[in-house]
């Protein structure tokens, strides 16, 4: 039973994208604690073993064969909304390839995440065809490198530049966009993919996708990305060599990974555990 690490309310798609997740061509969403097989496999991406970074597999997507999973309907709330997602970009992937794509049935209201050069993605909101959004420059290299990137939008009126984005990188906020649409709350979107829209097809991997229909706080963020780690060291040490599988944290009594979130009250250092439990010393 895969993990859910922070509170579920308001969980609406989860994705941990493992081995035992696919029944006829399609893949179980886990938001609501059993398998609802709801997102089809279109033109049959796989999943891997050999380069993941939650749990033991993650989904490959291969642009030249138009690979994407596209999920069922979607109508945000207002209570906000929450992205989140680790990638693994391939160097060939084409700028605006699409990570995730939600759109109405008139192309009108659309919620996008792309790539774009030089390590950027690129984040865009529709209201009745009009479109916001911009660029973000992301502070760690997501070319053959595991990201975990979670943007939040907090709820506002549609059609009004008055929604909060916050975007994050491996646990750590990194960007605000004050003045955002918000996706108007009483259009349903039927056309949802992840890793693919219409010739904006994605080369690379995904992992553990969710959307929650409420704003994560910066903590909720942390938490998701750190506990995500689990029972292993994180697997970021592969920028050191990816070909390293999971190292055993049998015995391990001391680490030190030196991340932001690993202050508390200013003096102690947290120790990252393979227990489950925390301490600062």
């Amino acid at each position: 039973f895969p993990s859910h690490d922070i509170s579920d309310t308001n969980l609406i798609m989860y994705y941990p994208m493992e081995s035992g997740d696919i029944s006829n061509g399609y893949l179980a969403n886990w938001a609501f604690g059993s398998p609802v097989y709801d997102a089809s496999m279109v033109n049959s991406p796989t999943l891997v073993s050999n380069s993941r970074i939650v749990g033991g597999s993650a989904m490959s997507f291969t642009a030249a064969s138009s690979q994407y999973l596209r999920l069922p309907d979607f109508t945000p709330t207002t209570n906000g909304l929450t992205f989140s997602r680790w990638i693994n970009v391939n160097g060939s992937t084409g700028n605006y390839s699409c990570a995730f794509y939600f759109e109405d049935s008139n192309q009108q209201n659309t919620i996008f995440m792309g790539f774009f050069a030089s390590n950027r993605i690129v984040l865009q909101c529709k209201y009745n065809n009009s479109s916001d959004g911009g660029i973000v420059n992301i502070p760690v290299t997501y070319t053959n490198n595991w990201v975990h990137i979670v943007w939040t939008l907090s709820y506002a009126t549609a059609g009004t530049f008055a929604s909060n984005w916050n975007i994050y990188t491996n646990g750590s906020f990194i960007q605000n966009i004050s003045s955002g649409y918000y996706p108007d709350t009483t259009v349903t979107r039927t056309t949802n993919f992840i890793g693919g829209s219409t010739n904006l097809y994605y080369n690379g991997y995904i992992d553990d996708f969710r959307v929650y229909n409420r704003v994560l706080s910066a903590a909720e963020v942390s938490q998701l990305y750190y506990a995500q780690g689990w029972n292993y060291i994180p697997k970021q040490i592969q920028t050191i060599k990816n070909s390293m599988t999971l190292v055993s944290t049998y015995l391990l009594t001391m680490y030190y990974p030196m991340e932001p979130a690993d202050i508390s009250g200013g003096i102690y250092l947290e120790i990252v555990r393979a227990s489950g439990r925390e301490r600062v010393d």
